[in-house]
């Protein structure tokens, strides 16, 4: 059998003590989502090595999952597999990159993952799997898995309502064009207005669009979204597409 040119790594054993995080890691995780790494860690064990330069010292690949061993292990100094890498720091910093990028990495399949929960109904797709509600939501928008993955739904009345927004946002429409246009029609305005109150926001694709909904807290098969929904409860400020308007 024929070597892989393309695997450019060795495996060993070295010393924790050995791996430095790498100062310039823009990755980050939030306390829930490092619970459910531990958690994993707990159920299945470390699956895949840490990758580690051994040029700098520098952690490429698995911050978290080192930062989740010294926790459950509670110690300062362990040993531990990894992948070794000889790389200069630019290269070094370009492959930690990619190796963390969603954008080169894959989508799921919504058929697969719906044959899975009917396959293999004693699967939890929320402790097992790591799927929050967010996440539920937007694979499986528009589906009827969706509510039967997560078991926190939302209560029937807080629909009802949402249906009557929608429907009052209809009928003000409505009621705002015949007024504009008798208007027109008596002299009385010289111009329909046409839905001056609502703005269409466009996306340059569907992974942007999921991003912004993520940030508002809304599915992504929503269509009618309340203003009130773009401003930080926190601080009153507007949220805008790509950051903060002042």
């Amino acid at each position: 059998m024929s070597s892989n040119r393309l695997e450019k790594f060795t495996v060993k054993k070295i010393s924790r003590e050995q791996l430095k995080g790498a100062q310039y890691n823009p990755r980050k995780i939030s306390k829930s989502a490092a619970k459910k790494l531990r958690d994993s860690l707990r159920s299945y064990g470390m699956l895949q090595p840490i990758v580690w330069n051994q040029r700098t010292g520098n952690i490429v690949g698995g911050h978290q999952r080192v930062d989740a061993m010294d926790t459950l292990l509670k110690k300062k100094d362990y040993e531990l597999t990894v992948a070794v890498v000889d790389l200069e720091e630019q290269e070094e910093v370009k492959a930690s990159i990619v190796m963390n990028n969603p954008s080169v990495m894959g989508e799921w399949n919504t058929d697969l993952l719906a044959e899975i929960k009917i396959d293999f109904p004693e699967i939890d797709f929320d402790t097992d799997l790591g799927f929050d509600r967010y996440d539920i939501d937007l694979i499986f928008a528009d589906t009827e898995l969706e509510e039967d993955i997560f078991q926190e739904q939302k209560p029937v009345k807080d629909e009802i309502e949402k249906m009557r927004e929608i429907d009052a946002i209809k009928q003000a429409k409505k009621e705002h064009r015949e007024k504009s246009k008798m208007e027109n029609e008596s002299g009385e305005s010289h111009q329909i207005e046409k839905d001056d109150y609502m703005v269409t926001f466009v996306f340059p694709n569907n992974d942007e669009k999921w991003d912004f909904m993520r940030r508002i807290r809304e599915k992504t098969s929503e269509r009618y979204v309340k203003h009130t929904k773009l401003y930080d409860i926190q601080d009153g400020t507007l949220i805008a597409y790509g950051g903060v308007v002042e």
